[in-house]
């Protein structure tokens, strides 16, 4: 969308609210990445650069350990992080934390054409909000902001202060949910901001309308320009800040066009300017003043009218600043020092052989330029010599007799004009004893006039110094180029870098004493050119804005101008097609000693177009592409052409798969090693806490990952669990599979199928979960899993397996393997109250310990410090909300408060993930160990639902988000999807899951819970238990009228002690109040 587009987009009626993010937004920074300005950091603070990466990492770590809970972090648990695991102290923290925080205030300033749309938005009446993923904290955000004149906004959101973040879109419901109980609907806000996930898809997905502006950054690498600049070569040079401050300028208009096919800098000059001259102009003026600093210099001459950029930029540098050197213009010409050849014959005669004058000049012109003759010196010696002023010179040879005719003119004229540029030297040079020349280039011509005319000893400073005098010390020199480089751009490079530097004035033609007074001579037929003007205050501005905005840290920063020189070289060597038109307006004419108009830029145009194609091969290539376009446009080619693309793909994929399924010893690395223990799953995807925890619990054994997540790499996996890790081809995961796909069955996979019943039952399950399994595909890939695990046991021979979830498919045939292999399993999975893990040997839920051994369970000793403690931990999570899951943040129970009737009571019945649970394919086994009379989640609800209309009582259904919803519903019946659950449960009267570990939660907050399947409260006497259908209707009557009684308290407070101090395991995410048995202990009792 262009910037004009959302512009009109904020003035629509139908946008009440604007939503702006800040960083990349509403605020830049002046670099490449964030994470550049951690170097400003280090330098302020007195460390190295290596800061950087320890800055980097101390917040890699703080997220790593975050309560998964929690979307976002805070600048204070990124110190924490520095402290505990770079051994800073906590002072060099603070110290540390301080100095980041007036960093980013300090180089944070506005997107101007965004704050441009901001003011447009609050103009226009609208509620202006800003919303940002950002650790920094609300209250400094709110003063950079000020600083930056965005006032007048709302609201300011901000992840860290509110740990809801815009990536996981709980900030956007939270914004949607405050917003609406003022009236607005949630599709009356527009949202700008500029990463694509964050700030476009998930607003979207919540009815918001997501808008993205490309970053200056992301433009910049998206356009793939100055490529040749490899940033990684930059990581510890400040070049990016200059290079990301440019950037910011030049992509600031969010959608300006950019034709990166034809050009590096989309044929402007202004773009030239920005990217690549002024950080060489920056660079070398850097280096010039600090070399000159470095050996002492106390007078630097500027050479005029190459010293006029250098000088104003140089007055930039030291404003307010004192400073040891004096810096003075010295006004000198080629022109001017020519006389100084008429002081000898033998030297006017080797100018004449080294550079003749054109043969088409006149003698009159020739007189002039060359020997300093004035009109009446020019027609006395035409008298004399019989001279014919307006014909040709004619050649060298003709030259030389001129010559030889005229040289007591040159000789007279050229005494007078060397003494007056002696005493303005002298004048200009005055006390200065180590003094320094600047001028352009290229062999230091004028530090030897000094030398050989006054006797003066001085350091040149040239832009550029000439490949044949690389061994000449008293040269100083930025950037060196060589005989092959200067053949090739020449006819240009030169005259970019003179016009540029010079002063906008016409030639010095000749010096004049009067009175003790120097005037300077000018050519006066000089015209400035607009666009080197324009050149010139640009780059001024641009060094002005980047020296005023890193003021506080400029004598630390190292720019360098190698980079951009090199971008510059290549440019001038082989320009695209289109930045050939940069200097279309730039003239270079120089009518001095040779004679002719050498137009430069013309030059060099003429020498690049051979480097384009013959015009006839460009028309015919254009007309067979124009026609090409439109042919290949036709529906019809082109949904024939789609068509055979999808088969060839379709086949292709088949073939694949058939051949993976087939040959599954093929998937394994020959160097896999034997290993003691294999943890098994799908965490490193879904993670909250589980990956830090095996990570560190196995840390130091014999340990293997097996990870069921084929989307994911492998160095993902293995960076999330510290530990080697290997990925499972195809696995029973929303992405872990090939849709669609049908395929054959050999005769030895049927065989496989026949002699394994529980194979054949896993792909039922497969085909009812995943509707989109082609012919054949859960046959075959649950064969292929079973061969796949028995090979991999085969090769690692574990002494044990940690399953995470039996009951997904792919797990539950890796437990087969196990039990046919004779391999102890641990079952893993999160704890029944938030903040735990469990592990157990025999199975999950139903299947478990604590479920199938009630008595001896409860026979397991407890004492009253460890009653009141199970209080202590059920009465914080209460208080803190805490869930396995993370609730949205909505108004949604409104609406539901609204349909219920007020005088009745209220059962909300709440689904499990079947095919997760253990439930399906429904069959004598799920009868005995989970769900005795109920086969589905839908199943229950269609009796409870009977029984709830009948009674006239409210009943709300939350199922599972990961199961449809029934298309038969009932209008009576209240859809509670997208609830938060704790909300829910403190509306309900009574509480109804077959298998949910909500009804732990309900019991926390004081609720009846009505059992209709097994899991870990199995006879635990603190839930209603109705284990048969007939019995559903009476016990939930009586669960209305007796409630959570005082007994079913006592018990289940006796049941939370227990499982704390016996069953669950600290999981280890920071929280303020930890519980459950230590990471030692499940070393100790699993992993030896």
């Amino acid at each position: 969308m262009t910037l004009e587009q959302i512009s009109e987009l904020v003035k629509s009626e139908s946008v009440k609210i604007v939503s702006f993010d800040i960083f990349d937004t509403l605020l830049v920074r002046p670099c490449i990445i964030p994470s550049d300005m951690f170097k400003i950091v280090a330098t302020r603070a007195g460390y190295d650069e290596s800061f950087v990466k320890i800055r980097q990492l101390a917040e890699q770590y703080a997220r790593e350990n975050k309560p998964f809970y929690e979307d976002d972090i805070t600048i204070d648990d990124i110190y924490k992080h520095l402290h505990l695991n770079f051994e800073f102290s906590t002072e060099e923290c603070e110290k540390l934390k301080t100095i980041e925080m007036e960093v980013e205030f300090d180089y944070l300033y506005p997107k101007n054409s965004i704050q441009k749309i901001f003011f447009e938005a609050l103009e226009n009446h609208k509620k202006v909000i800003i919303v940002s993923d950002m650790y920094l904290p609300k209250k400094f955000l709110e003063k950079v902001l000020e600083k930056n004149n965005y006032k007048g906004y709302n609201e300011l959101f901000v992840s860290g202060d509110l740990k809801l973040s815009k990536g996981s879109g709980r900030l956007f419901d939270f914004i949607i949910a405050k917003f609406e109980k003022m009236g607005f609907d949630k599709s009356s806000i527009l949202h700008i901001g500029d990463n694509q996930r964050a700030d476009v898809n998930m607003p979207n997905s919540k009815g918001i309308k997501g808008v993205r502006i490309v970053n200056s950054s992301d433009r910049f690498n998206m356009l793939h320009l100055l490529d040749s600049i490899q940033y990684s070569k930059m990581v510890f040079t400040d070049n990016r800040f200059i290079l990301g401050f440019m950037i910011n300028k030049v992509f600031d208009h969010i959608s300006r066009p950019y034709d990166k096919e034809h050009s590096m800098f989309n044929g402007e000059i202004e773009n030239f300017t920005n990217l690549l001259l002024t950080p060489i102009f920056y660079a070398f003026t850097q280096w010039l003043l600090e070399d000159c600093k470095k050996n002492n210099i106390d007078t630097l001459l500027l050479v005029y009218r190459d010293g006029y950029l250098i000088e104003k930029i140089l007055n930039i540098f030291l404003k307010d600043r004192e400073s040891q050197i004096s810096i003075k213009p010295l006004r000198l010409s080629r022109k001017a020092l020519y006389a100084f050849d008429g002081l000898s014959k033998k030297e006017c005669k080797k100018k004449l052989v080294a550079i003749p004058a054109s043969a088409t000049m006149t003698v009159e012109n020739f007189l002039k330029l060359r020997f300093l003759m004035d009109d009446f010196q020019i027609a006395e010696a035409s008298e004399k010599y019989n001279f014919v002023l307006d014909a040709y010179v004619g050649d060298v040879k003709n030259q030389l007799t001129i010559a030889d005719q005229v040289y007591e003119y040159f000789f007279n004229n050229a005494k007078k004009k060397t003494e007056v540029i002696k005493d303005y030297c002298r004048h200009v040079i005055a006390d200065g004893e180590n003094i320094a020349v600047f001028d352009v280039g290229y062999s230091g011509r004028i530090c030897k006039f000094l030398k050989d005319v006054l006797n003066v000893e001085t350091t040149a400073y040239h832009m550029f110094k000439h490949f044949g005098f690389k061994g000449d010390s008293s040269i100083r020199t930025y950037f060196d180029f060589s005989n092959t480089f200067f053949q090739h751009i020449h006819i240009i490079h030169n005259q970019i870098f003179e016009d540029i530097l010079s002063e906008p004035v016409g030639t010095l033609q000749e010096i004049i004493k009067k009175n003790d007074k120097f005037d300077f001579i000018l050519d006066n037929k000089y015209q400035a050119q607009d666009e080197i003007l324009k050149v010139q205050d640009r780059i001024l501005n641009n060094i002005e804005e980047f020296y005023n905005l890193f003021k506080k840290d400029i004598d630390t920063l190292n720019i360098h101008g190698f980079d951009f020189y090199h971008i510059l070289t290549r440019f001038l060597w082989q320009p695209k097609a289109k930045d050939m038109n940069v200097f279309k307006n730039l003239t270079f004419k120089d009518d001095f000693i040779v004679g002719n108009n050498n137009i430069g830029y013309d030059r060099w145009f003429a020498s690049k177009k051979n480097f384009q194609k013959p015009n006839e091969y460009c028309t015919v290539r254009k007309i067979v592409k124009r026609y090409y376009k439109k042919f290949k446009n036709f529906s019809f080619f082109q949904n024939f052409k789609d068509k055979l693309e999808l088969k060839k793909q379709k086949q292709s994929l088949q073939k694949n798969i058939q051949d993976l399924f087939e040959l599954p010893s093929k998937c394994f690395d020959d160097a896999l090693e034997k290993k003691d223990f294999l943890f098994v799953g799908h965490f490193a995807y879904f993670d909250k806490g589980a990956c830090r925890y095996i990570s560190n619990a196995a840390q130091g054994k014999s340990a293997l990952v097996v990870s069921t997540t084929p989307w994911l790499k492998k160095e993902f996996v293995q960076n999330k669990l510290k530990m080697p890790s290997i990925i499972v081809p195809k696995a029973t995961f929303n992405r872990g599979y090939d849709g669609n796909v049908d395929l054959n069955l050999t005769e030895s996979e049927k065989y496989i199928l026949e002699r394994n019943p529980r194979l054949k039952e896993i792909s039922l399950r497969m085909k009812l979960q995943y509707k989109d399994m082609g012919k054949n595909y859960p046959d075959k890939m649950v064969v292929f899993l079973f061969q796949y695990f028995d090979i991999l046991l085969k090769k690692t021979s574990p002494k044990k397996v940690f399953i995470w979830n039996k009951f997904n498919a792919t797990h539950e045939i890796f437990y087969l393997v196990c039990l046919k292999s004779n391999i102890q399993c641990i079952f893993m999975e999160f704890g029944v109250i938030p903040g735990t893990f469990n592990f157990d040997l025999q199975g999950q839920m139903g299947e478990s310990w604590i479920a199938n051994h009630t008595s001896d369970f409860n026979k397991l000793e407890i004492d009253l410090g460890e009653l009141e403690n199970a209080k202590k931990v059920l009465e914080y999570i209460c208080k803190e909300k805490l869930c396995r899951n993370l609730q949205p943040r909505n108004n949604l129970i409104d609406d539901i408060k609204r349909k219920i009737k007020k005088d009745r009571p209220t059962i909300v019945y709440f689904g499990q993930n079947d095919f997760e649970a253990g439930m399906i394919p429904y069959n004598q086994h799920v009868v005995k160990y989970h769900s005795p009379w109920s086969v589905d989640s839908n199943d229950a609800y269609r009796a409870l639902s009977e029984i709830c209309i009948k009674n006239n009582w409210n009943f709300i259904y939350k199922p599972h988000p990961n199961l449809e919803w029934l298309e038969e519903k009932k209008s009576e019946i209240i859809d509670a999807r997208g609830v938060d659950i704790h909300e829910l449960i403190d509306l309900a009267d009574v509480a109804v899951t077959i298998l949910s570990q909500s009804s732990y939660e309900a019991l926390m907050r004081g609720k009846p819970v009505v059992m209709l399947g097994y899991t870990h409260l199995k006879y635990k006497n603190c839930t209603y238990e109705a284990f048969a259908k007939d019995d559903v209707e009476q016990i939930l009557d009586k669960a209305i009228k007796d409630g959570f009684t005082e007994e079913m308290r006592k018990n289940f407070h006796s049941h939370i002690a227990r499982l704390l101090k016996y069953y669950l395991y600290d999981d280890y995410v920071i929280r303020k109040l930890k519980y459950g048995k230590k990471i030692e202990d499940f070393q100790n009792e699993f992993l030896n």
